[in-house]
């Protein structure tokens, strides 16, 4: 028995301390507590119940999440090493995932919703100490602070997680979480004793999948975290998909019943740049991808097992890939329209259409093309949001055209993604509505253009067809300006950083050759009007930025408006 957890005596009732902030939901919880044959100590804070630990020594803390200092309470008992193993069960009055997984990310071994059915609390509380005790009893123990595979108490785990970090992690050193599909509906029905043996059995089936220096805990009911390394994102994801499948491949005998069970899994590489060395971001990816998992309809794997996504955080990722795999059908993509304000150039009416993702946490502000293009890509969508951004552009400048505006309209396309079905309709399109296809700009990202050479024959047949064509260069590689000069492009969209790297009298050096040739230049990401002036001084044709016109469903700016 280890020190945190108390022996208890034949008849000796279960001790709880219970952290309540408000009096009656105080008062109204000990008495469930009580009757339900349960010792119950109250504090009505944090501060309190840390006075109360080492009087009452309680077989588990159950707490109000709700309350002031609870986070901080759960994290200082797993930082001792007599306190890491005591069960925390949580109240909240808030039942989302989110909630759940800031409980669960800062410690406690369960998550119960307001209100609670007293028998589900009562239950949940023995249920809970009698497997501490039974884990407690079955768990090996640490002798000396190096890594060791198998099954290890929680708090052990979670500090080997943090070794690992602090010694650095390896490029294939993966955390994985585990959970059942039907974990919900087992706890409302199984008794204690048939979760616990459910929970050992799940354990040593996935386990056969496992090598000996791989370890395992149970970190949540019904639910395993595992750190395991590999050679290759291949190996990782075949052990995903072996543990998976073993799960699945017979049903699981609890007392005489067969129960057909599957597994969410969700993989996380280690933390990397501003999270690097932090477990709870390691533990947040893991979760955040189980999750999905599961909403995905469960007994399956998912996870960000690469780094080409910058610092966008995996959670992040993992959503923006689901949005960007609904978009194959077109449904969640969203079309804008913001103004390009000439500066120079005596073109007025100009916009760049911009294609998001719906986000459906933030309706109105979407998911931006550089944020999705990649995941995209992956997900095959690119092609229909492309199309579905071509069609609305012709259809806005026909509708411009109707009402006596010589409007054009700037589309980004991927050069990549341009497959033959895409080509033949474009070309479709093109001859269709050739009376207002000299409105249309398309926009091609350097990166690409210059990667694939190949690809400069669709720009070719492009231009044949009379579309002026754009190139986008973010690199902020201002010495590429030479090898884009090939390519028949009569634009040059530049953020402004790459503008502001060099001296003005560099910069009108280098774009000196991209003018010659009469070609324009668009300053993207302008955020104050304070810079018009110096743009103009470089010779700068178009400015853009949500600072100086915002995007909206509609070209309905007023570009004859003073002020620049």
């Amino acid at each position: 028995m280890s020190p945190g957890m108390r022996e208890a005596g034949v008849g000796e009732p279960l001790r709880v301390l219970l952290i309540e902030p408000d009096e009656t939901a105080r008062q109204f919880l000990c008495s469930i507590l009580e009757e339900g044959g349960i010792a119950v100590r109250a504090c009505a804070g944090a501060d309190q119940a840390v006075e109360e630990l080492g009087h009452f020594l309680p077989d588990l803390v159950l707490g109000t999440y709700d309350a002031p200092g609870a986070d901080e309470l759960v994290e200082g008992l797993r930082e001792q090493a007599h306190l890491a193993f005591l069960p925390v069960v949580f109240l909240s009055s808030s039942s989302d995932e989110l909630t759940r997984f800031q409980a669960i990310s800062a410690g406690a071994d369960d998550f119960l919703s307001k209100p609670v059915d007293p028998r589900i609390l009562v239950a949940a509380i023995r249920s809970r100490v009698t497997r501490a005790r039974m884990f407690d009893r079955s768990a090996p123990i640490a002798v000396e602070p190096t890594l060791r595979g198998g099954q290890l108490r929680r708090g052990e785990f979670l500090g080997q997680l943090g070794g690992v970090l602090r010694a650095g992690a390896g490029d294939w050193q993966v955390l994985i979480a585990l959970r059942l599909d039907q974990g919900q509906q087992l706890a409302d029905s199984l008794g204690q004793a048939a979760s616990f043996e459910l929970e050992q059995a799940l354990a040593s089936r996935f386990a056969e999948a496992l090598r000996e220096d791989d370890a395992y805990t149970l970190w949540m009911e019904f639910g395993f975290g595992l750190l395991v390394e590999r050679e290759s994102r291949e190996e990782v994801e075949a052990l995903a998909r072996d543990i998976c499948e073993r799960v699945a491949a017979a049903p699981f005998l609890l007392r005489g019943q067969e129960y057909a069970l599957t597994l969410s899994v969700g993989i996380a590489l280690a933390p990397a740049g501003a999270d690097l060395g932090d477990p709870d971001r390691w533990f947040a990816s893991a979760y955040a991808a189980q999750a999905i998992a599961h909403r995905l309809g469960g007994n399956r794997f998912d996870g960000v097992l690469s780094r080409d996504h910058g610092s966008m955080p995996p959670e992040r990722v993992l959503i923006i890939r689901e949005w960007a795999k609904e978009a194959v059908s077109g449904g969640n993509v969203l079309i804008e329209f913001q103004p390009v304000l000439p500066l120079r150039m005596e073109l007025s009416g100009l916009y760049a259409l911009d294609a998001k993702l719906r986000d459906y946490r933030a309706p109105l502000a979407g998911v931006k093309r550089k944020e999705y293009l990649t995941l995209a890509r992956e997900a095959g969508s690119l092609p229909m949001i492309d199309r579905m951004s071509l069609f609305n552009a012709f259809e806005a400048i026909e509708e411009e055209r109707a009402g006596g505006r010589n409007t054009r309209v700037l589309v980004p396309v991927d050069l990549a993604a341009v497959t033959h079905a895409q080509m033949l309709w474009l070309d479709a399109e093109l001859r269709r509505r050739r009376a207002h296809s000299d409105g249309l700009i398309i926009e091609f990202d350097a990166d690409v253009a210059l990667g694939k050479p190949e690809l400069a024959a669709i720009v070719q047949r492009l231009e044949d067809h009379g579309i002026v064509i754009a190139i986008s260069d973010t690199s902020g590689r201002l010495d590429r300006i030479g090898q884009l000069q090939r390519f028949p492009a009569s634009l040059l969209r530049l953020p402004i950083s790459a503008i502001d790297s060099v001296t003005p009298d560099e910069f009108l050096k280098l774009l000196e050759p991209w003018r010659g040739g009469g070609r324009g230049l668009i300053a993207d990401g302008v955020e104050t009007v304070d810079n018009v002036g110096r743009l103009w001084g470089l010779n700068i044709g178009y400015i853009q930025g949500d600072a100086l016109a915002a995007g909206g469903p509609r070209l309905d700016y007023e570009f004859s408006q003073p002020g620049l």
